[in-house]
């Protein structure tokens, strides 16, 4: 059996673990009622101390079994940058290929205002509106915030995305 002293150091250290390797189980170390011995509970012994670093072992336990299933694949920021771009570049050349206007007579005869650009400029602003989409998912892709909303700005990110493709083919 550990002294209070070892087992202060131990949940210290599996909590810091938790909060640095696991940070999405850190709000349930703040549901968990630990009391620690102190002056406003004297009455907290070693076995409150030992149960509560069981609690928390159990916890990390029951998560990495949890998480065996799943590959948890790490890029770099900087893969996650580039590949960012290449799916919005992707998707833009791809558009861009498929709405050329040669192959869309129906465009080439309608009336256009004599502040229309010329059709030169749309390639480099659209290349260039698509690099920044790309930037825009790197953001999204590399935060720090909580999965769901993550998920909730990247499946919004992948609608409008969808909806630039077929900007130009429609």
């Amino acid at each position: 059996m550990k002294t209070e002293q070892e087992l202060n150091t131990a949940i210290l250290n599996i909590t810091l673990k938790i909060q640095k390797d696991y940070p999405e189980l850190s709000k349930y170390i703040d549901e968990m009622h630990a009391t620690i011995p102190n002056k406003q509970h004297p009455e907290v012994n070693i076995s409150n101390l030992q149960s509560y670093y069981n609690s928390l072992l159990e916890m990390v336990d029951k998560y990495e079994q949890n998480s065996k299933g799943k590959t948890d694949v790490k890029i770099s920021s900087t893969w996650k940058l580039v590949i960012a771009i290449l799916i919005c570049e992707g998707t833009g050349i791809i558009s861009g290929l498929i709405a050329n206007t040669n192959m869309n007579p129906w465009f080439d005869t309608l009336s256009k205002p004599s502040w229309n650009p010329p059709a030169y400029l749309f390639a480099p602003v659209w290349t260039i509106l698509y690099f920044l989409m790309g930037i825009s998912l790197w953001l999204i892709w590399k935060n720090k915030s909580t999965l769901q909303s993550k998920n909730n700005a990247i499946n919004l990110f992948a609608i409008q995305l969808f909806l630039n493709f077929w900007w130009s083919i429609i």
